[in-house]
């Protein structure tokens, strides 16, 4: 994850950022957009673009959701 290295940088830099924000910021940073850019990236003549994108999305979207409650969960049991 590439929070890791940029957090490392800052801490050295300015404040330290406690161990457990890092992990929050690693886990909240893994969602679908690198995914979704490839997928409109690719040429209108591509066979079954339409598909694919439309699939991109919906796993960008539930991959979010699942996320978003799993990441609640997460926050509560580092007690943050």
């Amino acid at each position: 994850m590439s929070v890791y290295p940029i957090v490392a940088i800052v801490s050295t830099l300015e404040e330290k950022i406690p161990r457990a924000w890092t992990s929050v910021l690693g886990v909240a940073g893994l969602r679908g957009i690198i995914s979704v850019a490839l997928a409109l990236s690719l040429p209108e003549t591509f066979p079954q673009r339409e598909i694919i994108v439309a699939m991109t999305f919906g796993v960008a979207l539930l991959s979010l959701t699942i996320q978003g409650e799993l990441l609640q969960v997460y926050v509560k049991r580092l007690k943050l």
